[in-house]
Protein backbone atom coordinates (compact mmCIF):
# COMPACT_ATOMS: atom_id res chain seq x y z
CA UNK A 1 0.00 0.00 0.00
CA UNK A 2 1.20 3.64 -0.90
CA UNK A 3 -0.39 6.79 1.34
CA UNK A 4 -2.09 9.25 -0.81
CA UNK A 5 -4.15 12.48 -0.14
CA UNK A 6 -7.46 10.45 -0.86
CA UNK A 7 -6.01 7.31 0.93
CA UNK A 8 -4.33 4.18 0.88
CA UNK A 9 -3.48 3.09 -2.78
CA UNK A 10 -3.29 -0.78 -3.05
CA UNK A 11 -0.82 -2.59 -5.81
CA UNK A 12 -0.93 -6.16 -6.71
CA UNK A 13 3.00 -7.23 -5.39
CA UNK A 14 3.19 -8.70 -9.28
CA UNK A 15 2.42 -4.95 -10.70
CA UNK A 16 5.89 -3.57 -9.02
CA UNK A 17 9.12 -3.32 -11.03
CA UNK A 18 11.56 -5.99 -9.83
CA UNK A 19 13.62 -4.83 -7.07
CA UNK A 20 16.43 -5.98 -4.37
CA UNK A 21 15.75 -4.64 -0.88
CA UNK A 22 19.28 -3.54 0.40
CA UNK A 23 20.26 -1.23 3.13
CA UNK A 24 23.14 -0.73 1.36
CA UNK A 25 25.32 -3.07 -1.17
CA UNK A 26 28.80 -2.79 -2.54
CA UNK A 27 29.86 -1.32 -5.19
CA UNK A 28 31.12 -4.43 -7.17
CA UNK A 29 28.07 -5.77 -6.21
CA UNK A 30 26.24 -2.63 -8.04
CA UNK A 31 28.17 -3.24 -11.78
CA UNK A 32 25.82 -3.03 -14.36
CA UNK A 33 23.00 -1.53 -12.30
CA UNK A 34 21.94 1.65 -12.56
CA UNK A 35 20.00 3.65 -9.81
CA UNK A 36 18.36 6.99 -9.43
CA UNK A 37 20.09 8.34 -6.35
CA UNK A 38 23.18 7.14 -5.17
CA UNK A 39 24.54 7.67 -1.73
CA UNK A 40 28.73 6.85 -1.54
CA UNK A 41 30.39 6.38 1.80
CA UNK A 42 34.30 6.49 1.67
CA UNK A 43 35.70 5.77 4.92
CA UNK A 44 39.14 5.84 6.45
CA UNK A 45 38.72 2.40 7.25
CA UNK A 46 38.15 0.91 3.75
CA UNK A 47 41.80 -0.76 3.15
CA UNK A 48 44.37 1.74 0.40
CA UNK A 49 44.43 -1.50 -2.33
CA UNK A 50 40.29 -1.36 -2.31
CA UNK A 51 39.80 2.83 -2.22
CA UNK A 52 40.73 3.15 -5.69
CA UNK A 53 39.90 5.84 -8.71
CA UNK A 54 38.45 3.20 -10.32
CA UNK A 55 36.07 2.40 -7.99
CA UNK A 56 34.94 5.90 -7.31
CA UNK A 57 34.01 6.41 -10.85
CA UNK A 58 32.26 2.94 -11.15
CA UNK A 59 30.39 3.92 -8.24
CA UNK A 60 29.40 7.88 -9.60
CA UNK A 61 28.63 6.55 -13.03
CA UNK A 62 25.91 4.39 -11.61
CA UNK A 63 23.50 7.21 -10.59
CA UNK A 64 20.82 8.84 -13.60
CA UNK A 65 20.06 11.70 -11.20
CA UNK A 66 21.74 12.40 -7.88
CA UNK A 67 25.11 11.44 -6.31
CA UNK A 68 25.27 12.00 -2.89
CA UNK A 69 29.70 11.62 -0.86
CA UNK A 70 29.98 10.93 2.25
CA UNK A 71 33.26 11.07 2.86
CA UNK A 72 36.42 13.94 3.51
CA UNK A 73 38.63 15.32 1.53
CA UNK A 74 41.97 13.42 2.82
CA UNK A 75 39.62 10.02 1.56
CA UNK A 76 38.99 11.50 -1.26
CA UNK A 77 42.13 12.99 -2.89
CA UNK A 78 43.73 9.27 -1.48
CA UNK A 79 41.04 7.17 -3.38
CA UNK A 80 41.46 9.56 -6.92
CA UNK A 81 45.18 9.12 -6.45
CA UNK A 82 45.53 5.74 -6.18
CA UNK A 83 44.99 4.27 -9.81
CA UNK A 84 44.21 0.16 -9.90
CA UNK A 85 48.31 -1.68 -11.17
CA UNK A 86 47.06 -4.24 -13.33
CA UNK A 87 50.14 -6.78 -14.08
CA UNK A 88 50.06 -8.86 -16.99
CA UNK A 89 52.74 -11.12 -18.64
CA UNK A 90 51.88 -9.83 -22.13
CA UNK A 91 54.99 -8.17 -23.77
CA UNK A 92 54.47 -5.57 -26.55
CA UNK A 93 57.90 -4.99 -28.29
Amino acid sequence: AFSRIDGPSFHPVESLPPYEPAYAITVHKSQGSEYDQLLLMLSESVPEIMLTAELVYTAITRAKNLVILYTNQFVLIRATQNRTRRFSRIRIN
